[in-house]
């Protein structure tokens, strides 16, 4: 096996994921992660599982499906009171560290961070 690059030497679990094992190993409710470790519910279940059959597996636009982008638009209009227009100004993510990651790219030239987690590896400079 190839060895792997020294970069690695530093690299060590993140806290987020330390307390999801403190959590584990008192059979605790993990909501740390932004996911809660319950069962999912049926209704998705189903929804997930139509999805497939109706093959609506695949890619969808790199910026978030246009109906969702909508529905998004139409709530920070109504609750966040923000007057946003077009969806252009939407973005979906599949969580707050892709969300973070590509803003960061479309904002800065170059950031350099110290000690950043491997999950912001990327941004290293």
């Amino acid at each position: 096996m190839k060895p792997l690059s020294s970069l690695t030497g530093g690299l060590v679990q993140s806290e987020i994921r330390a307390v999801t094992a403190r959590v584990n190993a008192v059979n605790g409710i993990n909501l740390g992660q932004g996911i809660c470790d319950m069962p999912t519910p049926d209704a998705i279940k189903k929804g997930a599982k139509r999805a497939i059959d109706q093959d609506k597996s695949i890619y969808t636009p790199y910026d978030g499906v246009p109906v969702l982008k909508e529905r998004i638009m139409e709530k920070v209009r109504w609750f966040n009171q923000i007057p946003i227009e077009g969806p252009g100004n939407v973005m979906v993510t599949a969580g707050s560290t892709g969300g973070f990651v590509t803003s960061m790219f479309a904002l800065l030239d170059r950031c350099k961070t110290e000690g950043a987690s491997p999950a912001f590896a990327g941004l290293g400079g």
